[in-house]
């Protein structure tokens, strides 16, 4: 349509976009059984636009303008090169980054995503060595205002927060515990906590070991592991994010379920450490698009 209007023949705008003036024509008889009205008048000295079609036609020359600016737009995306480096840990490792580096290559071609895995204290001082983007799946609100929010202004980054997430006391399904819905501090005794090595003096909402078994904790280092175990004996429990179980096969099998502790609850935030705005490489600001997206994908969200 728009290139009929240019050219105000057929015949021309069919040779210009490269298909007969038969399947052109066709096509206009289509548009206009469809908007309800005539657009041309025909003629042996080409087509003019009806009334209707004057006044469509700034409309239609409006919205191929605008196609055109889009792409301009994409076309100077795609030019975007460099190297970005992304820090996380292992729950966003599986669950977010592979997201993120597949649309990446895909849109920013020129751009090389290169993954370190880091948790907390180890996330930041990668950090403090070298520039990275640092994304945190789900920190304690507490941890996030003070510790991150600190090294960055000490370090010249910026926190960016992209999500509410709360941690979960995560059972085996087969646990009577389990049909209950939520969790109370008390239904804690009858588990047996599974964590990293050192979690019981890092974690900040530490004390809600205390409110499981009398029973010494199982340490593994991989989250796999521990969920694995925990899908494997009903007496066992772990606590993680919302974040960390999105992706996990145990929770997808129905094996393992999250739950609430109800006189208990340990809110947290997922964010984002990145160079200052006015610091910004092309690169890293595409990247970061791609990471608020993610983040922000119902997939991704709070179970």
């Amino acid at each position: 349509i728009y290139e009929v209007m240019k050219c105000r023949s057929i015949n021309q705008a069919a040779q210009n976009l490269f298909i007969s003036p038969q399947a052109l024509r066709a096509a206009i008889g289509s548009m206009e059984d469809k908007a309800g009205f005539k657009m041309f008048e025909r003629s042996k000295q080409g087509v003019s636009l009806t009334p209707e079609g004057e006044a469509i036609e700034a409309d239609i020359t409006a919205i191929m303008e605008m196609g055109e600016h889009w792409k301009r737009i994409r076309n100077d995306l795609s030019q975007v090169d460099g190297m970005v480096r992304l820090v996380a840990a292992t729950a966003i490792c599986n669950t977010i980054i592979p997201d993120i580096m597949l649309k990446c290559r895909e849109r920013y071609p020129g751009v090389q995503l290169r993954q370190y895995e880091a948790r907390d204290d180890g996330l930041l001082a990668m950090m403090a060595r070298r520039r990275m983007i640092g994304i945190v799946g789900a920190a304690p609100r507490d941890e996030v205002l003070d510790k991150y929010e600190r090294f960055a202004e000490k370090n010249h980054y910026m926190v960016e927060h992209l999500r509410e997430d709360a941690f979960y006391v995560y059972i085996n399904s087969e646990s009577p515990l389990a049909d209950q819905g939520e969790l109370s501090l008390d239904d804690l005794r009858q588990l047996t906590p599974v964590m990293y090595p050192g979690e019981d003096k890092r974690f900040l909402y530490r004390s809600i070991l205390d409110h499981f078994s009398d029973n010494p904790p199982f340490y593994l280092m991989h989250q796999e592991n521990i969920f694995q175990l925990v899908a494997e004996d009903p007496q066992l429990a772990c606590v993680f994010p919302a974040v960390a179980g999105e992706n996990d096969r145990y929770l997808r099998e129905g094996r393992v379920c999250p739950m609430t502790v109800r006189d208990f609850p340990m809110p947290a935030l997922s964010c984002m450490i990145h160079p200052l705005p006015r610091d910004l490489m092309g690169s890293e600001k595409a990247v970061m698009d791609l990471i608020r997206e993610e983040m922000q994908d119902p997939q991704y969200r709070e179970l």
